[in-house]
């Protein structure tokens, strides 16, 4: 049957109208990146979309060049003063538990800063050196006081009237005497500098005599030297009450009852040897035993402190008395 132009327009023209209706697949692949594709017949025109660079990507105003990097804000840490206060309550909480647990060490050493036994060493050695100064001010008052009061009668049983003759007048003693204060205060403040530092120099005597004991006579190589020190002083901080007992009797001038203060000097020499003792023999033993090395360690250091110490107050004592000479007491 033929078929007319008229039918075969027909026939074709819903084929391409439904081929019309579909959008372009190729022109919406084609879009450029960043652009917005063309929107389909009979649809609104979406907005267009901005252009987001990669984070590290090149840029129109930088090209090549990434963004500067910005570090992270730190946070901030305790500040000086209040560490020192930690610090210090940390001290003294362990200064308190020494005083009521002497022989709790092993409990509390993990607690403890590496400086606590020096702290506590240099504040022993302050509180002697006040006591020190209130005996020795003491002591030359009496000596001074004893002269005056009885050199008439040396002078007679020693020279006869002409020495007696040339003893100062009444009148003289005062303005003698206040010399002798002012020479006497030079050189015991001099000695006070002395004293403290020789103080420190027997307790790092001991320390260093003890530990070098403990690691290679004992052969205990398990601690370090300043586990030792700490050890050490937490043992001997017991100490610390009688030298503010003695330093507080002697700046008030209450030293006339030597009994007491020889007591007091006695308890503190115990406390310091058996802190000592039990500083060193406490720990591991190799070699030899803890008793023979205590002995031979004790005898030691005993010997050269007495010595050491014996020679500096005998030449304390002997310039005082050359200051007494010199200032015109005696004519």
């Amino acid at each position: 049957m033929p078929v007319t132009t008229a039918q075969a327009d027909q026939s074709t023209a819903p084929a391409a109208s439904t081929v019309a209706s579909q959008p372009d697949s190729s022109a919406t692949n084609s879009a450029a990146p960043g652009q917005t594709p063309p929107a389909a017949p009979g649809q609104a025109t979406p907005p267009p979309t901005a252009s987001v660079p990669p984070a590290y990507g090149p840029t129109p105003d930088q090209g090549n060049v990434p963004p500067a990097y910005v570090a992270p804000a730190q946070p901030a840490g305790p500040n000086r003063l209040d560490q020192a206060k930690t610090y210090g309550a940390n001290y003294f909480n362990n200064l308190l538990q020494s005083w009521q647990h002497p022989m709790a060490w092993a409990a509390h050493q993990q607690d403890e800063h590496p400086y606590y036994g020096i702290i506590s060493l240099v504040l022993l050695a302050l509180l002697n050196t006040l006591a020190f100064w209130g005996v020795m001010r003491h002591i030359v008052q009496l000596l001074l006081s004893w002269a005056v009061k009885y050199a008439s009668n040396l002078g007679g049983v020693i020279g006869g009237a002409s020495v007696a003759s040339n003893l100062p007048s009444a009148s003289e003693i005062a303005s003698v005497q206040a010399q002798v204060d002012q020479a006497v205060s030079l050189y015991v403040s001099n000695a006070y500098i002395q004293f403290f530092l020789y103080t420190i120099a027997i307790f790092a005597l001991n320390i260093v005599v003890g530990y070098l004991a403990k690691r290679y006579l004992m052969g205990d190589e398990t601690q370090s030297f300043f586990s030792y020190v700490n050890q050490f002083s937490y043992y001997l901080n017991s100490a610390l009450i009688v030298a503010a007992i003695m330093a507080v009797l002697a700046l008030l001038g209450i030293v006339q009852s030597y009994v007491v203060l020889i007591g007091l000097i006695m308890i503190a020499g115990a406390i310091f040897n058996v802190a000592f003792f039990m500083a060193t023999t406490q720990g591991v033993q190799k070699r030899l035993d803890r008793v023979y090395t205590m002995v031979i360690v004790q005898v030691a250091v005993n010997v050269l402190v007495m010595l050491f110490v014996t020679s500096r107050i005998t030449s304390i004592v002997t310039t005082i008395i050359d200051q007494m000479q010199h200032s015109g007491l005696f004519r």
